[in-house]
């Protein structure tokens, strides 16, 4: 089950870029690429710039773009009333471009947009059209998908799309600024919780190392390839407007095996295992939560690959298998408190008991870190 994650979880690369490239089949409305532009509260600079090289075959293509305002991507991506003829109208585009077709491979459209924005940052939106006569009521079938028929309803198109902040030529969305040092401090601190634990292990002669702090110790140390796998990714980002899909991907692997295991090791300390118990009672509800929980984040990914709009903005969590998640999560910590007040209960030595204590008064030190990423 979670090699199957494994490879669904590449599905982040292609959510948050500036450049996107490649060959289109549509008809009538394709959407390309988003991106988040920064503003000026002067409107006296320009904010955004939106290159474009379009090749197609086929006469009628259109490029239009769009921002996120109401009656703009808002109401054209929404309104089902609303047919190809109306996602190009002039109240609903920011702006539209006739692409001539291309008579050889050498002939491309070229486009250099530039964005002005005073009140907030916007997503803008780039997208490929060709409005025929009927093209919304066609439906095609086998018979009827003919040479002629799919030349005059569909477009196919080489494109390259090229999306930067204007005036620090920046590659990263506004959403994202700042996420490459954050994750490389992250990264920093993580490493040096490692290098203290396996200290702490070295120095040991005569006693072994507790089981709670040996998986304590091997979450740290997925925390922190986690972190240095995804300031990898952001400095990659900054240079390409891509990012580095490896160590993305391994990033989202070691984040879903970190939240699984912090709450495991959360559910062990309620449990008192290894310090005031040394049978595990309760497994059947322990193993069940666990896959529940990574079953959970499997259609998490699996919904966000294949059943998202690429030009939605919606976050994961608003999600059908986010908001499972997320009430999974309100369930164990009513458990975890409750366990943990009653194995305290049954303890009698001051330093176990205090330490039940800190971690009923911080609880969120353990559990937020299902979370964490």
């Amino acid at each position: 089950m979670l090699l199957l994650f494994f490879v669904v979880a590449t599905w982040m690369p292609a959510a948050h870029a500036s450049v996107f490239a490649g060959f289109e089949i549509g008809r009538e409305f394709s959407f390309l690429g988003k991106f988040c532009f920064t503003w000026d509260a002067n409107y006296s600079h320009v904010v955004g710039e939106i290159t474009a090289h379009i090749r197609t075959p086929d006469d009628g293509v259109k490029l239009a773009i769009y921002d996120d305002e109401d009656a703009f991507w808002a109401f054209i991506s929404t309104d089902p009333s609303c047919d190809c003829t109306c996602k190009l109208a002039d109240e609903h585009t920011k702006a539209v471009f006739d692409v001539p077709r291309a008579s050889d491979a050498s002939q491309t459209f070229s486009l250099n947009y530039t964005i002005r924005e005073h009140l907030r940052p916007r997503f803008w939106y780039v997208a490929l059209a060709k409005c025929v006569p009927g093209g919304d009521s066609y439906v095609p079938t086998l018979q009827s998908l003919t040479p002629a028929n799919f030349q005059h309803y569909y477009f196919t198109a080489w494109y390259s799309i090229h999306m930067v902040q204007a005036v620090t030529r920046s590659e990263v969305p506004v959403f994202q600024e700042g996420l490459t040092t954050v994750y490389t401090v992250s990264g920093v601190l993580s490493g040096l919780l490692v290098l203290i634990q396996l200290q702490s292990k070295l120095r040991l002669t005569q006693e072994s190392f507790h089981p709670i702090v040996q998986l304590l110790t091997g979450l740290v140390a997925l925390t922190f390839l986690t972190n240095a796998s995804l300031g990898l990714h952001f400095y990659a980002f900054e240079l390409n407007g891509i990012g580095a899909p490896l160590p993305l991907c391994l990033a989202r692997i070691f984040q879903v095996i970190n939240r699984v295991g912090m709450l495991l090791l959360a559910m062990l300390i309620a449990k008192g295992w290894t310090i005031n118990a040394i049978a595990l009672h309760g497994r059947t509800w322990l193993t069940t939560v666990m896959l529940t929980y990574s079953v959970l984040y499997l259609s998490l990914a699996v919904w966000y690959l294949g059943y998202v709009d690429p030009a939605s903005t919606l976050y994961m969590y608003d999600s059908v298998p986010g908001l499972a998640i997320c009430s999974l999560q309100i369930i164990v910590y009513a458990w975890f408190v409750q366990h943990l007040v009653a194995t305290r209960a049954k303890e009698d030595d001051i330093a176990k008991r205090s330490f039940f204590l800190q971690v009923k008064s911080h609880p969120e030190g353990v559990l937020s870190k299902t979370f964490g990423g």
